[in-house]
């Protein structure tokens, strides 16, 4: 791994674009991090933070000054972890947690709080954390953390800009036969974690047609028509999901991509509240699906938006 991410192996596409937030003036006010246990999402957190913070203002952590130093030492007063003391993290620890992210970072350019595991908040605590997010305060990130996302509630997902670990990526940078990095299907190595079954990587392709001739009514009336589908939808909101991330890599100037054929696709130069407001519209599905909104007439509206994408 180039840089100074120095004890992370693999998961690039997480860190390629944790790198460039960390350069980069804006830093979503709150991030899900997911994937099974094991994979180092929790040191994955804290090197963003030693990134974010650094002052050398790289995108790498130097491990050299005194912000760097006071992480690799468990000392840092701006970077605050939450695990429960027994099965559950309890709303009184949430709401004490809350009240002191009121207050401006004490010494850092950003205060970070790490909640993990984030499915053993119980429901008033991840009802207290939701009010949070729906009101973020300033020069604070909230990362939660969790190996079983499908635990979590959907609202507050759908706050959270996700990053999704894949357990093949620890070998993304090693060299193959072939001395590639993608597949025939145009994957990056270490993205099948994002799209499981056969199924779901026909939907991708099917979905990335849009952004050259696909018809985006047909494609949702093929899937959506007879049933709600709900495996389906949720295979199709992370595809999304998976190219509105490589867009904003691409403009952030990141390489690492989980769509490979995007670096060909001819896209329009979206601006940020496009993608956003696309990335809000998934968050919309995803709460509505327990509220009986018409799945098709949803998923033809977020076709339509993807396929917007496209230069004309």
């Amino acid at each position: 791994m180039p840089g100074m991410w120095k004890d992370i192996e693999g998961h690039a596409h997480v860190v390629e674009l944790l790198k460039a937030y960390s350069a980069s003036a804006r830093v979503p006010h709150a991030f899900l991090f997911a994937g099974v246990t094991g994979q180092g999402k929790t040191r994955v957190a804290r090197e963003f933070f030693k990134a974010v913070n650094c002052l050398e203002r790289t995108g790498d952590p130097c491990d050299r000054c005194r912000s760097c130093l006071k992480v690799i030492s468990g000392v840092h007063p701006d970077l605050v972890e939450v695990t429960p003391d027994s099965r559950w993290i309890k709303v009184d620890e949430v709401r004490g947690m809350l009240s002191e992210i009121g207050y401006k970072p004490f010494e850092s350019r950003i205060k970070f709080v790490v909640i993990e595991p984030a499915e053993t908040l119980n429901r008033e605590g991840a009802n207290a954390l939701l009010k949070t997010l729906e009101e973020p305060p300033q020069n604070t990130v909230i990362v939660l953390i969790s190996h079983r996302p499908k635990l979590l509630l959907p609202t507050l997902v759908s706050r959270c800009q996700v990053m999704r670990f894949g357990p093949m990526e620890a070998h993304e940078e090693r060299p193959d036969d072939g001395g590639g990095t993608e597949g025939t299907t145009g994957l990056s190595r270490g993205a099948s974690e994002y799209f499981e079954t056969g199924q779901a990587l026909k939907l991708r392709q099917e979905i990335l047609e849009l952004l050259k001739r696909g018809d985006p009514a047909d494609l949702a009336r093929r899937y959506f028509d007879k049933s709600e589908g709900s495996e389906v939808l949720s295979d199709a909101l992370v595809i999304v999901e998976s190219i509105l991330r490589d867009i904003m890599a691409l403009q952030l100037g990141v390489d690492s991509l989980l769509n490979a054929e995007l670096r060909e696709a001819r896209l329009r130069s979206a601006d940020t509240r496009e993608i956003e407001e696309i990335a809000g519209l998934i968050s919309g599905i995803r709460r509505g699906v327990n509220e009986n909104i018409n799945v098709r007439i949803a998923a033809t509206e977020l076709f339509i938006r993807v396929s917007r994408l496209a230069a004309a």
